[in-house]
């Protein structure tokens, strides 16, 4: 039997590349998904299909992964990963950039799941894997939106579960936090200062992060993880 099709958005760096990587060495062709992306070296030669588009478009994504599709079957899971942050209350971002939050991670998410679900149904099979946050739980102060948009998605998830138990449809939720990625940049500080507003915690990496949600996929299709936080242990947020 054909190694199953997966189908990852924001993977042109941090976390998703990480995820590229896990389920690509796991034996998997996967399609792709980013606004910026290249192609990465360390695939060379694996079964990988790159496409470049925004998840908010539903027509384009739904072509890529229809293409992705007719090369190698239908999609066993769905990454839900796209995603990005903006810095800054309701009262000092533009109504634009709250739209681009918005668009990213919730209608992208919905995006993706609208498309590759009907066939999940149909077949009985397959996995929704939603990279949240911890801030789908807990909050904090300075990005509204973005919290407000993992809470919706972690919702989704919830609600999913419920309505795909009968067609055995798995809807997991990987709610990570202080991962080592670059959104200390968009707060304006360095990396270092970063980690010391947050009492200098042992950052989980990409890669780490990649296995946990692999594993996940791996379970016995009976065995749904629906939901998981992961943060460093020793850190107390």
């Amino acid at each position: 039997m054909a190694a199953e099709l997966v189908v990852v958005t924001g993977a042109g760096a941090g976390i998703g590349r990480a995820l590229a990587g896990v389920f690509s060495a796991a034996g998997h062709p996967c399609l792709l998904i980013s606004r910026h992306l290249e192609a990465h070296p360390e695939l060379e030669g694996q079964p990988v299909l790159y496409r470049q588009l925004d998840v908010s478009d539903a027509d384009e994504l739904g072509a890529a992964i229809t293409a992705a599709e007719s090369q190698y079957g239908p999609t066993g899971c769905l990454i839900n990963n796209a995603g990005m942050i903006h810095i800054g209350g309701l009262e000092s971002l533009s109504l634009a950039q709250v739209a681009e939050e918005v668009d990213t991670m919730v209608t992208g998410v919905m995006n993706g799941i609208h498309h590759v679900l009907p066939g999940m149904r149909e077949r009985k099979a397959g996995t929704i894997i939603n990279i949240s946050s911890i801030g789908d739980r807990k909050p904090a102060p300075g990005a509204p939106v973005y919290h407000a948009c993992k809470h919706a998605v972690r919702s989704l998830g919830e609600s999913m579960n419920m309505s795909e138990a009968e067609h055995n449809v798995r809807v997991i939720n990987v709610a990570p936090g202080l991962i080592r990625t670059a959104i200390h940049q968009k707060m304006g500080i360095s990396f270092e200062q970063y980690c010391e507003m947050l009492g200098n915690p042992t950052f989980i990496s990409p890669a780490e992060l990649a296995e946990i949600v692999l594993f996940c996929w791996q379970q016995p299709s009976h065995i749904c993880i629906r939901d998981i936080a992961v943060m460093p242990t020793d850190c107390a947020f």
